[in-house]
């Protein structure tokens, strides 16, 4: 069976050093609401210590990493 050509990209991260024009440089810690029987394969498969998983829906607590220049804030979602 033939795919229709999409490519999914298995390599997220930005290229190395790479800041966004809004002078964040990465994402520090998120917390990452799912169901309960994906928390457990989740772990297993990614080892990011910024991904704290909790059951539920959306995300909360996004803390952005800065350039040095830049204060470090954290965005509450809720």
């Amino acid at each position: 069976m033939k795919t229709a050509g999409c490519k999914f990209n298995i390599d997220v991260r930005p290229p190395k050093d790479y800041v966004h024009p809004n002078g964040i440089r990465g994402i520090k810690s998120i917390e990452f609401g799912t169901k309960k029987h994906f928390v457990q394969v989740i772990r297993e498969l990614c080892d990011d210590e910024g991904l704290h998983l909790y059951i539920g829906e959306g995300v909360r607590n996004l803390e952005f990493e800065y350039e040095e220049s830049v204060n470090v804030d954290t965005i509450s979602i809720n």
